[in-house]
């Protein structure tokens, strides 16, 4: 079963990608969506994104990670459970 989202990006557009994982880490507070439009980078590996959930009413805002210390803290969680699996 594919999991899907549709995003509004900048331009105002509406665009499907696929969820890979929704994860919550309790040390933030928060959740986190890791999604991908199934394009691949010049390596040729799917391109994956990561972005911190919020809730507005009924919709949902992917807001970007900007801050160091948590993106750090998000990469070492999504690191570990990848050599866990």
């Amino acid at each position: 079963m594919n999991r899907t989202i549709t995003i509004t990006n900048d331009q105002g557009q509406k665009v499907v990608a696929d969820i890979v994982s929704i994860v919550n880490i309790s040390s933030l507070n928060n959740e986190y969506i890791i999604y991908t439009f199934n394009k691949k980078d010049e390596a040729g590996n799917i391109k994956d994104y990561i972005s911190r959930i919020k809730q507005d009413g009924e919709n949902f805002i992917l807001e970007q990670i900007e801050d160091l210390e948590e993106w750090n803290k998000v990469k070492e969680m999504i690191t570990n459970s990848v050599k866990e699996a």
